[in-house]
């Protein structure tokens, strides 16, 4: 079995009116520094190898070079690292420090001014990014759904990362989320496009991309271990504060506030949000669920049984039974639609 870490930095220059992931923009100095005496420690205390290692936010450069400096010297060894940037953060100087990951996961959502103001995202230039894809495996995030986004900027958007060789692309639904501005704003905002997110997959997939899993396609030999481990519900740590994790049947999630966060580390005694042992038929149902967001590979007998051994097979296939958007063959079970998948994953809830 894989296993990966997630280690989320909680700052950024400024919050998007779109994001609720925990942030704070503007931090000071010295709470940069505290927080980066923490994770040293906390990094301290995991294993020395691990498959993957996913480095999340906020905004991870924040922190700057020399914090930075003394993180990459405690991270474990992986044979993918992946690190999130943003267009602003796409500059020669940084370069040094990106050399430390084989990935770079880059936040474009969009090419367009317009869409891009709406976001309050920057842009970035497509000769930046085509000088990360002369160095780095890179995925490009786009976002779709957006209040006056038009589906001929969405297209252009997808020939733009197909023209440039982009070789990951995720494509995410914008989504409204209370306690955030937008929520002020669009309140309400229902966007339920299927036949855009349809011209999406039948544009990527046209032109040498699979649709591996819902959100996301890749060229060959392209798609992310990391968030693979994810999707097969396989183990993970986790870091920094609103982390969540997955170890020994475990899942937790780190407090979404950096004060607790770092004093109860301090002290030893870590503060979670959540921590729940998971029963095996627990297990098993997160298991079925996660490996269904895979769209070809879906949930596999064989897997399946030397996880869980050879009955839990069965009590896969008895609860598929009747469930009119899963494709039931003898030894492997997916998802009829894409666009159905929370319909799909209801026979295992």
């Amino acid at each position: 079995m894989n296993k990966g870490l997630y280690l989320h930095i909680p700052f950024c220059y400024r919050k998007c009116p779109f994001c609720d992931y925990y942030s704070i923009s503007n931090a000071p100095e010295t709470w940069l520094d505290t927080f980066t005496d923490v994770i040293v420690y906390q990094l301290r205390q995991l294993p020395t190898k691990l498959d993957t290692l996913y480095v999340g936010g906020g905004t991870p450069l924040v922190l700057g070079q020399s914090r930075w400096e003394r993180i990459l010297q405690n991270l474990p060894e992986a044979r993918e690292r992946t690190i999130e940037l943003n267009p602003e953060d796409v500059k020669k100087e940084n370069f040094p420090l990106l050399a430390h990951f084989t990935r770079l996961s880059v936040g474009v959502q969009s090419f367009s001014d317009s869409v891009l103001k709406t976001l309050g995202r920057d842009k970035l230039d497509y000769e930046k990014l085509l000088d990360l894809l002369s160095h780095w495996d890179v995925s490009v995030d786009l976002m779709v759904g957006v209040p006056g986004q038009t589906r001929d900027e969405v297209l252009r958007d997808l020939i733009s990362v197909v023209a440039l060789g982009v070789p990951h692309i995720s494509v995410y639904p914008l989504e409204v989320h209370e306690g955030t501005p937008f929520w002020g704003y669009y309140r309400g905002w229902d966007w339920d496009d299927a036949d855009l997110l349809l011209m999406v997959e039948k544009f990527l997939t046209e032109h040498g991309y699979e649709h591996y899993e819902i959100s996301n396609y890749a060229r060959p030999g392209h798609q992310c271990l990391h968030n693979k481990i994810y999707w097969h519900d396989e183990e993970y740590y986790a870091l920094g504060p609103s982390a969540a994790g997955y170890v020994n049947g475990v899942r937790y999630k780190w407090v979404s506030n950096l004060r607790l966060y770092v004093e109860s580390a301090k002290l030893g005694e870590p503060t979670y949000e959540e921590y729940v042992a998971l029963s095996w038929e627990e297990q098993l149902s997160e298991y079925a669920i996660m490996n269904l967001r895979l769209l070809s590979e879906g949930i596999r007998k064989e897997d399946v049984e030397k996880r869980f051994g050879e009955r839990a097979w069965g009590i896969i296939l008895s609860q598929a039974e009747g469930n009119a958007f899963l494709n039931i063959e003898p030894n492997k079970i997916t998802v009829k639609n894409w666009l159905f998948f929370n319909r799909a994953a209801e026979a295992f809830v």
